[in-house]
């Protein structure tokens, strides 16, 4: 008989205490579209093994004159306190706006509305931080979505 050998060849990486399959880029939804008229944070997000992430906010619908910044924070995994990572400019009218934070990103440029040279950090999370402008709580509607970049 013929006596042969079978490989199947698949890429591994060491995460935080196993081995992980590594991961081509990954597209989510960090925060689903709703009608907020208070601060709102995503689950945290585990970034497997990409160096930045795209964020996609998407404002459908503005009530009033209230605005609403994307923050996005890094999880201390001793702690679990979380910092600021980037912070984006008040949005009060409707539109797509595009977020990149990755170490190789110099400035936003094409489409992109803003930067941050950071790397992701294993655990993170989207804040939507809501500010109230006239004493009168508004909504606005917006989504986040997410695409990790090796």
């Amino acid at each position: 008989g013929t006596v042969g050998l079978w490989v199947c060849a698949q890429q591994y990486m060491l995460g935080a205490d196993a081995m992980e399959r590594v991961r081509n880029n990954i597209e989510a939804t960090v925060l689903a579209s709703a009608a907020r008229a208070a601060d709102a944070s995503s689950a945290d997000q585990v970034n497997y093994n990409h160096k930045g992430v795209v964020l996609f906010v998407n404002v459908s619908a503005v009530v009033g004159d209230d605005t609403v910044k994307i923050v996005v924070e890094g999880k201390d995994p001793i702690s679990g306190t979380y910092y600021t990572l980037f912070t984006g400019g008040e949005l009060g009218t409707t539109g797509l706006r595009v977020y990149e934070i990755h170490p190789n990103v110099a400035a936003a440029s094409g489409g992109v509305t803003g930067v941050a040279n950071r790397i992701i950090p294993r655990t993170w999370r989207v804040t939507l931080d809501y500010t109230q402008v006239t004493g009168v709580a508004d909504t606005i509607t917006a989504s986040v979505a997410v695409a990790y970049t090796p």
